[in-house]
């Protein structure tokens, strides 16, 4: 299609299906058919939908409307985090999942059409029964472009030193079962973000600069979080703001350790002291978000603050992308060990190249040897990916590397 605005018609499922798409649709079909219509004004539909099955059903009854004929055209079904929630969740059942239902029923409303689906996680796309609809025919790495940091970056042989810290065995608390008081890696991990953030804010980037706060799935925890952090942060204000000069110089003494530490990942830090007004601007300005289902708010107001604390669970995990992320703590545990879903918590990894130096991972011990021994399995599962490439993958025999504790997906 051309640069024009015209020759895309772009539709959100959110607004449903109704008679005025079928007759754009229909329309648009007759202009394809049509050889008297040049090929830069025949439209191209871009349908963008919800993996729910609803939103699937609005889709699926409306290419499947009688008025409509798509044969002789073509399709590109576009699925991404595919192995999320389209895949049949019940193989074994008499009935299907009911989405994978819905995904079938448009598929089979598209006489011809690619479907094509894009994870970082492939695992469970790969393991799949061969004859399953969704098990693919092929498969092609993605590399990441330049200035990304990964696994490799954070957890491979050669990762670089300080970037990630084992949160203490007896910080370690189960979900429900928080102490009375913030435990030390906690602050620790916040003085850090801090310092960064004032480093961040005198070299103007990254703008946001983020700390990402992962304690476990339960609501509950996360409410006790912001608790805490709220608390940490006006006790540091008021410390930082004090006209007591015993008072301030203890407080700024404080991060002192943070700014040290930082040292070690970024040599050309500014001195301490040119901090000082700056992490006071950062401390006291800070923006927080809870991002749970009990919050019930998905969305971050990036553009009205320099500086963000998000603080949640599943809702922090796959898809979520969390702008100029620089210090993560992340006590949850492994929980089930599943390869996939514990990497796609990984929202620490991106484009930081430029300041890998104030980042930070405080994670739990068992974490970091999963994300460890991930990489190691990802690596050997790209190297086979590649070793097979252009053959059919039907014939690509599943045998992969993989830590004995960890499972490379759900069951």
């Amino acid at each position: 299609a051309s640069g024009s605005s015209s020759a895309w018609l772009i539709h959100n499922s959110d607004s449903g299906f109704g008679s005025k798409d079928v007759q754009n649709l229909q329309r648009a079909i007759e202009d394809w058919k049509d050889p008297s219509v040049r090929e830069p004004d025949k439209k191209t539909f871009l349908y963008m939908v919800l993996k729910n099955h609803r939103h699937l059903d609005g889709l699926a009854k409306l290419l499947s409307n009688s008025a409509i004929d798509l044969r002789g055209g073509t399709a590109l079904i576009l699925d991404d985090e595919a192995d999320q929630a389209g895949l049949n969740t019940k193989p074994k059942a008499a009935d299907s999942s009911t989405t994978y239902k819905r995904i079938a029923r448009v598929r089979n409303a598209l006489p011809h059409h690619t479907y094509l689906q894009y994870t970082a996680t492939p695992q469970a796309p790969l393991l799949i029964a061969l004859d399953d609809m969704l098990s693919p025919a092929f498969a092609e790495l993605v590399q990441p472009g330049d200035g990304y940091t990964g696994g490799q970056t954070f957890f491979g042989l050669g990762a670089s030193q300080g970037l990630v810290h084992a949160i203490p065995e007896h910080e370690l608390f189960g979900s429900g079962e928080l102490p009375d008081e913030p435990p030390e890696s906690l602050l620790t991990a916040m003085r850090a973000f801090f310092v960064g953030s004032a480093v961040a804010s005198v070299r103007k980037q990254p703008r946001p600069c983020s700390m990402l706060m992962h304690p476990s799935r339960g609501q509950q925890d996360h409410r006790q979080y912001v608790a805490w952090v709220q608390a940490i942060i006006s006790r540091w204000t008021s410390g930082l703001r004090s006209k007591d000069d015993a008072e301030r110089t203890d407080t700024l003494d404080e991060f002192r350790p943070a700014y040290a530490d930082l040292l070690g990942t970024e040599p050309a830090l500014p001195p301490f002291d040119d901090l000082v007004y700056p992490l006071q601007r950062c401390v006291s300005n800070v923006h927080i978000s809870e991002l749970n289902s009990y919050s019930g708010d998905d969305n971050v107001d990036w553009e009205n603050a320099d500086n963000h604390i998000l603080i949640g669970g599943d809702k922090l995990n796959r898809g979520f992308t969390v702008e100029g992320l620089t210090v993560t703590y992340m006590p949850r545990s492994p929980g089930e060990w599943n390869a996939d879903t514990i990497q796609q918590r990984a929202r620490f990894f991106g484009y930081k190249e430029s300041y890998l130096g104030l980042c930070r991972l405080h994670l739990h011990p068992d974490v970091i040897h999963a994300y460890r021994a991930y990489v190691r399995h990802e690596e050997d599962v790209r190297s086979q990916i590649a070793e097979h490439r252009g053959k059919p993958l039907r014939e690509w025999r599943r045998a992969f590397f993989l830590d004995a504790k960890l499972k490379p997906t759900r069951k």
